[in-house]
């Protein structure tokens, strides 16, 4: 499914096509849909191509080409494949346009062009291309493409003997080769015959060894062997190990060069250096992966917005389930909210109970996705006393109703784990509500609701990635158990570990131990001061609420609804880093944000009434950063 801005783009261009018979640049895509920069014309452009819907001459000015009628996606041509005997790999830096039911959605899939006639029983012709569904296992039967102990690559039918893996050809004139171990690469799953005359496109990919641009050399069968780079320093010991895995989630669409000349610009002393540097490369490489591959709605001048360095207090207009859907997956470190209550104000008002919670778990679920693996969301609600409209609409219909309880269910439904109910002791609430002090007799004394639950949850994905041990740097580990549900740890396998137990068992680690509680995070700028500690210590917390209204019945605050700046502090100190990314989706007076700058955070807040209180939040900012105008403090974004 296109976005409303993919989809303006590509009828701009069919429209500039109909006119003028050729495709308009990217400055007049740029300035025809006000977009920010050429770099997001071409961005939109680039992601309109992969999806299929347009199709681009390379080195050739403004050829662009609408496919009509089939929707059609690109996936790399990787290069030829031995159907008769195993050759080496070869890369011929081509991508071909396949129908999108051709393959599934969050799969990844490549090409190769057959040759030999060993597959011929099976319809495989020398000429034709296989599309291979990327992916580690097989089972007997399956036709695979699978990568030798001697790096040579060949298309068989796979099969798992007692002792062996026999890899049989579809020609009975052939035998059939006899290997201990081959790692699968993929199997296949669709073949275009050669009569089909597909067209490819000729695509670029720079050497990661000598930045040489390879272009395609029309009958050059020359063969290029998937050998493993020379970094003369520690890389290599962990290439050692860890290159066979790389290459099986790595070699296509240039992620593996990418990653190794992101390498090669690494410039340590010791191992640990390397191992930590490594370490990082490839966490943040998997990420980019999984954010590409999980969110066909990412807005790309959205997610620049939040990832521009330029500001560090960033302010987003409208509504919060339209920006989630827009945002990067995992792209935020900690969520710190508390949510717009059942019918409390005049702008948040729902039919019925069940409404409300309908939508507040819609967002909650886009929330899990947004939020980093093995985070935190803090979601400060109070229970309240009002009618659920779900029998009566009277006046008598009014109840307790057990918010905290209602959201506990909700995250637990959408994927988080439930870990901590602080209460906020608020002190003596001014109400009479309940207090019935002329009537000291039973059935007419009720406490008075003084308190709010500060509900703790975690996100923890289950990943099966493999993540790099954070001792030696191997990522040749194996599957532990999981220390809680979704948390998946390893145990490094690596003979040559720095660290090995007395019996000889590999450093057993996470995720959530090699990024979110890293040692290198252990800094005197992140260090939680002990009164601060001390404050939280008990699962009981007594602070005064903001107090908003002055002796004369004014709103001095400018908002209905502020957020003490006590609940933020805690969260942001107790779970994130310097330089992190803090979001609350109901920002309101954008308390959050401020305190997450104040803390050298990036705070983000996202509100939808923008008319109502944008001039009390910039009044705010002003008055928090005085020096507001000397340099820019905050940045806006409206969402559309």
């Amino acid at each position: 499914m296109l976005t409303k801005r993919q989809k303006q783009v590509l009828d701009f261009i069919k429209k500039y096509i109909g006119k003028y018979d050729y495709a308009p640049s990217l400055e007049e895509i740029k300035k025809h849909l006000r977009l920010s920069s050429v770099s997001t014309a071409h961005y939109h452009v680039q992601v309109l191509q992969n999806m299929g819907y347009l199709r681009k001459e390379e080195n050739q000015p403004r050829a662009l080409d609408i496919f009509p009628k089939q929707k059609m996606v690109q996936i790399p041509l990787l290069g030829r494949i031995a159907a008769g005997a195993p050759i080496e790999a070869m890369e011929d830096k081509e991508a071909i346009a396949v129908p999108q039911d051709t393959i599934k959605p969050n799969n990844k899939y490549f090409a190769l062009k057959v040759e030999g006639k060993s597959m011929i029983e099976e319809n495989i012709d020398d000429g034709d291309i296989v599309i291979v569904k990327q992916q580690n296992t097989a089972d007997n039967g399956d036709r695979v493409v699978a990568l030798l102990e001697n790096n040579e690559v060949t298309l068989k039918k796979f099969y798992k003997e007692e002792n062996r893996i026999r890899l049989q050809p579809a020609n009975k004139n052939l035998s059939p080769i006899f290997v201990n171990q081959a790692q699968i690469l993929g199997i296949i799953v669709d073949t275009i015959k050669q009569s089909d005359n597909i067209k490819l496109h000729e695509l670029k990919l720079t050497d990661v060894t000598n930045n040489n641009t390879i272009k395609e050399r029309k009958g050059d069968t020359s063969k290029i062997k998937i050998t493993r780079p020379k970094f003369n320093n520690y890389l290599d010991k962990i290439f050692d190990t860890s290159f066979s895995y790389l290459t099986s989630i790595f070699n296509v669409n240039g992620e593996l060069a990418t990653f190794i000349k992101k390498l090669k610009q690494i410039h340590a002393n010791t191992p640990e250096e390397y191992i930590y540097y490594f370490n990082n490369i490839y966490y943040e490489t998997t990420k980019k992966r999984y954010q590409l591959s999980t969110n066909p709605n990412r807005d790309i001048e959205l997610i620049n917005f939040i990832n521009d360095k330029s500001t560090d207090l960033k302010l987003i207009w409208g509504d919060c389930l339209q920006a989630l859907r827009k945002m990067d997956s995992e792209s935020i470190h900690l969520m710190v909210t508390s949510p717009p209550y059942y019918n409390a104000r005049e702008y948040s008002q729902w039919n019925n109970i069940n409404e409300y919670l309908r939508d507040m778990k819609a967002i909650i679920k886009e929330t899990y996705r947004v939020l980093d693996n093995h985070r935190v969301w803090v979601f400060n609600v109070g229970d309240i006393f009002d009618n659920p409209n779900t029998v009566t609409k009277s006046v008598w219909g009014k109840t307790r109703i057990p918010l905290g309880a209602y959201f506990i269910k909700i995250f637990e439904e959408c994927g988080f784990t439930f870990v901590d109910d602080i209460i906020w002791d608020k002190g003596e609430v001014q109400s009479e509500r309940h207090k019935n002090g002329n009537k000291p007799y039973p059935f007419y004394q009720y406490p008075m609701n003084c308190y709010e639950h500060l509900l703790i949850f975690h996100k923890h994905r289950l990943d099966p990635t493999r993540y790099p041990c954070p001792q030696c740097g191997s990522l040749k580990v194996s599957g532990n158990t999981q220390s809680e549900p979704g948390l998946q740890s390893w145990e490094c396998k690596n003979e040559s570990c720095f660290k090995r137990s007395a019996s000889n068992r590999g450093k057993r680690f996470s995720l959530k131990t090699n990024v979110v509680q890293s040692k290198y995070n252990r800094t005197k700028e992140n260090m939680i001061h002990p009164d601060l500690i001390k404050k939280w210590r008990r699962d009981i917390v007594k602070f005064s609420p903001v107090i908003k209204i002055n002796s004369k019945g004014q709103n001095t605050f400018g908002h209905s609804a502020p957020f003490p700046e006590d609940i933020p502090e805690m969260a942001i100190k107790f779970f994130t880093y310097v330089g992190e990314k803090v979001l609350d989706p109901f920002s309101g007076s954008f308390t959050t944000g401020i305190v997450a700058k104040k803390l050298k955070r990036i705070g983000i807040g996202i509100d939808i009434n923008r008319k109502l209180f944008r001039d009390a939040v910039i009044r705010r900012i002003q008055k928090e950063f005085d020096n507001l105008w000397d340099k820019p403090t905050f940045s806006e974004f409206i969402i559309t």
